[in-house]
């Protein structure tokens, strides 16, 4: 029997570390005397709070032949970063809005989960010692 309690605190901690964060953040552009500020992606490594490689990876094989083969070619790596730097920031927001909301519905499953193995598991203790060791009742 496992119980899932630490998946559903690390979920829950970090879509509500997002959503503060944006809020925090948000709230400190407010102030007249902020003039220095940036969030985003890839947008200056000295202020990173997360750091990830990301791979974009396609194959394809076909049935009697165990070679496979990639299904997309991007072209030029380096142009394709700089788009999808530059859309993943236009959609910043959005982008982390439904990180959060994703690691919510999670955690909710999780808790869930966890929350019926922890039914399950007191219902087996109540049970032990309940028969008397004999089996006669």
């Amino acid at each position: 029997m496992k119980i899932e309690l630490g998946e559903y605190e690390k979920l829950a901690m970090v879509a509500s570390a997002i959503r503060n964060s944006m809020e925090s953040y948000s709230k400190k552009l407010q102030k007249s005397s902020c003039d220095k500020h940036g969030m985003g992606f890839n947008l200056d490594r000295r202020f990173s709070s997360f750091e990830t490689t990301l791979s974009i990876d396609s194959w394809t094989g076909y049935y009697g032949d165990s070679n496979c083969g990639r299904a997309i070619k991007i072209g030029d790596s380096e142009t394709f970063r700089k788009l999808l730097e530059a859309y993943l920031n236009k959609n910043f927001n959005a982008i982390m809005t439904a990180v959060a909301d994703d690691a919510e519905k999670k955690a909710i499953a999780s808790k869930t989960k966890a929350l019926a193995s922890l039914e399950e598991a007191r219902k087996k203790i109540e049970a032990f010692g309940s028969t008397p060791k004999d089996g006669s009742a």
